[in-house]
Formats: C-alpha cells, structure tokens, sequence
C-alpha cells in the first residue's frame, strides 16, 4: 500500500502495517497548498506529483529516485495533485492538477518511461481557441481556474478519456470574469491517444460559490428508460448525481444527493447562506455502482454555508490563493449532517421512476468521506491538507467543525464491524488516518 502525505512517499505491509520505505522529497520551488491525492502504479514504478511542481517516478521496491526531475518541472502550471496510469499498454501517464493561485490549468499526459509530455489540452482555452469567446473579459482566462483536483476516468475500449474540471477563479468574485467560463464546471471527453476534443457538458456556468463538478466515474452499461446504454457519472459540490449517457451525451436524469436551498444566491459583503456550501456535496470520493443488484452507492457530504466577497475585485498574487471572498460552513440539519450513504438505481425497466432513492441513512458531522459501507470506512476532518487548500479551513467555525468531527465520526457507524488494524500509536491518530473495517 502507498501513501502520499505532503513531501513523503511511504510503502507499507497492508497486511501487517509496517512501513517498508519512505522517499522524502527535497522541496525546489514555492508551495502553496501541499494536498496530494495518490499515485500512479505501473511495470514497478510509482509516479506521483509534488506541491512544488514535479512530476516524479519511483522505484516501488525500493523508494529510490528513478526520474531526474530537473526538466520535467511543470513551468508555468498548475500543481500535479494526483496521477492515474493508462494500463492499456505501454501507456502514458494522466496527471491531475491543482490551480495554483488561481491559474488557468490544462490535462498534459506524460510517457511513462521518460515523463515528456505527450499532448495537452487547456481546460482555460487560449486566446483564438474554441471556448475562448466564453470569457468576456479575456484578461481573466490567464487566471481562471478550472482545476483538476479528483480522479480522471478512461473508456479503456473507445479510448475515451473524461475529465471533471473545476470551478473558475476568483472562487467568489464574478464580476471580473463575465461569461460562461468554459471549460469550468465542465464533464470533458478527449480522445486518450490525441488529446483532441470529442464533446463536453458544462454543469455549473459562471459558478459563484466554488460548486466543482467534481467526479466523472464510475462508467458502467445498464438498462435506462427501456434501452440498453453505457453510462457516465456526473457528480460534483453542487449536490446533484446526473446519469448521462455516453453515447448520445444526453442527461437522462438528475436528483439532489444533499439539501439544496438557497441555491441561486451568489456571494454578498455581508454574506449570504446558500446550501450545499464549500464543504459539501460530492467531494473527492466518488459513487461506486453494484451490478448485481442495479445500485449506485453515493457518498455525500450535506454541509452549508455562508458565502462572503471582498468589498473590491481581489488582485491575483503569486503563489497565493485567489479567492475574492470566504465561506463559513454551517450543517445542514443534525440528521443530514455528514456523510450521507445513499443509493441510487438507474433504472430496469421502461415505465419505472429511474435514479430513484433507495434508502439514506445519515451519519454524524462530518467524515469528509467514506465509501460503500459493506468494504470499508474512512474518517477524516475538514481541517486535512486536501480540504485546507479553502480559506475557509483558517476560520474559527471551520476549526470548530474539524474539532468536532475528529471526535465523532469514527463512533457514527450504524454497522457492526471491527477493526482490522489501525496505523499509529494512539486513538488521535487512527481518527485522523483512513481505517480499514472488517465486517463480522
């Protein structure tokens, strides 16, 4: 098992839970926010992103070094956060990045064995590019946002590679980038071998309140509205799951998977409360879908909050953050506050509601996320390095809030289980580390 936490690689025994090697990366340039969400495996090496900028590969023995950085910074763009790999062949190396300050940010993959770049797209088009025409102001695309900060997915049989692109900055100053702000909040098909465009949906135009679309996956084929479909997943901060259909790229339907009031109010000097608030809805971890029984497991977070701008248009600073305002988060209600585990069908048969609920017990505020209850449960607070790349993680509420869910969480489980170990010396640390359950 590996795990990324700030500048260190760490191997583990998942049987045993002993470490086997830790690779510490020697910091070369500026970091902003240090959230890394993972690494990429393939033929015996581990290539994950680094908050400075770089993308490096090592042994998966050994821990070593086994790509020199130097040229392979990533100059002028936006921090790797996380990488998958092409398992298909010889492949190339998908990696997610993270804005840094604000900055436009485009999907580059990389050959595997030597980390040149393969082809790139820009999720902030270029001046003349199509989309490029959705930023009235075009002085705000060299700073627009449109983040990869969640798992990518891959058609692996049509070589169709979706990407879920992240809200534009300023977060919530919108008054300096007019316009629809393509390809924001946008679920992106791009042809995996050329980089090259095939079709995309925009979910969220001119976001206000910082709703990423946040996951593209799963992909699976089932039977919706009477007709046999391949089907793409679309969830994000918004608090809505979509099914749409990956062919035809209909949206067959929508539901809300968190409260959702207050939804259309943009952010004010005095604030404005608006559900779900920066905290909420899908965040990092995405649905998971059961064939057998034709189910869709969502984990959802069902936080509010109160959206504030600065009083004048916020300037864009160098490796800081480019907000034009904060959120404070607010629970939604006692029950609904947390992560929600709820399922959603798609649909057997023509004439049957589809995506209806099943059932949705709530847990207590907030792991920022779990996952399908009969595998495994992941406690964590709003106040780790993946959630504080907001400013709002610096506010006293959200303190308050992270305090409150560190001591809570783990004992919220309605499901008998036991631990099966647990890394760290302490109760502290196992709450703050995702815990592996067996179920008796």
């Amino acid at each position: 098992m590996y795990l990324t936490i700030d500048k260190a690689t760490v191997a583990i025994d998942a049987t045993t839970c002993r470490e086997r090697w830790t690779y510490n990366w020697e910091q070369k340039g500026a970091i902003l926010s240090p959230a890394n969400r993972g690494v990429a495996l393939k033929d015996g090496r581990l290539v994950r992103g680094t908050a400075d900028g770089y993308l490096i590969a090592l042994d998966m023995a050994k821990g070593t070094l086994l790509v020199e950085p130097e040229d392979r910074r990533c100059q002028d763009q936006p921090v790797p956060e996380h990488a998958a790999a092409d398992l298909r062949g010889p492949g190339d190396l998908r990696s997610g990045r993270r804005r840094l300050g604000g900055r436009r940010t485009g999907s580059a993959p990389s050959s595997w064995p030597t980390g040149e770049q393969v082809w790139r797209f820009n999720l902030i088009p270029d001046a003349g590019e199509p989309g490029a025409e959705t930023w009235t102001n075009q002085a705000s695309r060299e700073h627009g946002g449109g983040s990869l900060w969640t798992p990518l997915s891959l058609d692996v049989k049509k070589g169709v590679l979706y990407v879920p692109v992240g809200n534009p900055a300023p977060d919530f100053y919108p008054d300096v980038r007019p316009g629809t702000n393509l390809y924001t909040n946008s679920a992106v098909a791009l042809d995996v071998k050329t980089g090259k465009l095939l079709w995309y949906k925009q979910f969220g135009p001119n976001d206000a309140n910082d709703r990423d679309l946040s996951q593209v996956s799963p992909l699976f084929s089932a039977t919706v509205k009477g007709k046999p479909r391949n089907l793409l997943t679309v969830s994000g901060k918004d608090g809505l799951l979509r099914m749409v259909d990956r062919d035809s790229h209909d949206v067959l339907y929508e539901l809300p998977i968190t409260t959702r009031t207050d939804f259309d109010k943009v952010p004010v000097v005095g604030g404005v409360h608006g559900c779900p608030g920066l905290l909420g809805g899908m965040e990092w971890n995405g649905p998971a879908y059961s064939p057998p029984t034709k189910t869709l497991y969502v984990a959802s977070v069902d936080w509010c909050g109160t959206f504030t701008k600065t009083d004048k248009p916020p300037e864009f600073t160098e490796n800081a953050h480019y907000y034009g305002g904060a959120v404070t988060p607010i629970r939604a209600s006692r029950r609904g506050a947390g992560c929600r585990r709820s399922t959603q069908r798609p649909g057997r048969s023509a004439g049957r509601n589809n995506g209806r609920r099943r059932w949705s017990p709530a847990s207590r505020p907030p792991p920022a996320a779990c996952s399908s209850p009969a595998i495994s449960t992941t406690t964590s607070s709003p106040s780790t390095p993946a959630t504080a790349r907001r400013s709002i993680a610096s506010t006293p509420a959200a303190r308050s809030a992270a305090a409150s869910s560190a001591t809570r969480s783990e004992a919220s489980s309605t499901l008998p289980r036991r631990r099966a170990w647990s890394p760290g010396s302490s109760e502290a640390a196992a709450r703050r580390r995702s815990s592996s359950f067996a179920l008796p």
